[in-house]
């Protein structure tokens, strides 16, 4: 992203969780070129989790920072960079080495889909808990969702590299757009069946109608979930902290995006059962 402080901020706004402060990093990444690269990063920490979300900007963006707006990246630690088995999963599944060094590995495959391989030692840590959580707060984020153009090959990806098992179901949606025009979605929605993090593939795409959320072999866009009990109020909030409405369900889902481009779904928390 391009200003982490102000992605922070309104992440914060929105879904009422605290961040640790932004912190600056200057490291070596060797890229898919063979060149490296000095990068100076910016990031922070969420502070409740896991999992974490962190948001970070990278001076220059190359890499695994030059990403669209609407992908992300899933990390997972490993206790020795160096001899990780998930590595060479990775490269089975097709997945090519993007950047690295002796901490940290990405990986690039289905989709335009990055994961993150961290040695434990070397993650970010949120620092201090800070004050009790606000009243605002949705606590912790609940569902990662992806919308690739080819679900199946991507749930069958994913169950290979991560173990996922899956609960599959058909939800018909009628949304309704922010430029007021409504459409039924049958959403074919995969969800892991164990968390803390539950990922999800859905098709079609919560916004069909609008090409910067569209799916591409290079891009696979992503949002963050917080279940409710009232989508109506949380929508309220997202409104309030400076958030665009892409669509809605009334009273079952509702989907927006900061004006730095991150996207966040409030849904009704029956949708999680």
């Amino acid at each position: 992203m391009s200003d982490v402080t102000a992605a922070v901020a309104e992440y914060a706004a929105a879904t009422g969780n605290q961040f640790g402060t932004v912190k600056m990093t200057k490291t070596s990444i060797k890229l898919e070129d063979g060149r490296t690269r000095h990068v100076v990063l910016r990031h922070a920490v969420s502070l409740r989790g896991g999992p974490h979300v962190e948001l970070v900007q990278a001076s220059p963006p190359i890499g695994p920072w030059a990403v669209a707006p609407t992908s992300s990246v899933l990390s997972y630690t490993v206790p020795d960079l160096a001899r990780t088995p998930k590595s060479t999963k990775l490269a089975r599944a097709g997945f090519r080495k993007i950047a690295s060094n002796e901490d940290v590995s990405f990986w690039r495959g289905i989709g335009g889909l990055t994961i993150r391989l961290i040695e434990s030692d070397a993650v970010a840590r949120p620092g201090a808990a800070g004050p009790a959580p606000a009243a605002s707060d949705l606590g912790p984020i609940m569902s990662l969702t992806l919308s690739p153009c080819a679900p199946d090959a991507f749930v069958a990806t994913l169950s290979t590299l991560l173990g996922v098992a899956w609960d599959m179901r058909v939800f018909p949606m009628p949304y309704v757009f922010a430029d007021g025009t409504s459409q039924v979605l049958d959403i074919i929605a995969y969800t892991s069946v164990s968390g803390p993090l539950y990922l999800a593939v859905e098709t079609p795409h919560h916004a069909p109608l609008l090409p910067r959320y569209a799916c591409s072999d290079r891009v696979t866009p992503i949002h963050y979930g917080y279940p409710t009990l009232d989508v109506a109020s949380v929508e309220r909030q997202f409104v309030a902290g400076g958030m665009s409405l892409v669509g809605r369900v009334p009273g079952m889902v509702g989907y927006y995006e900061t004006p730095s481009g991150i996207l966040i779904e409030a849904f009704n928390a029956s949708l999680a059962g």
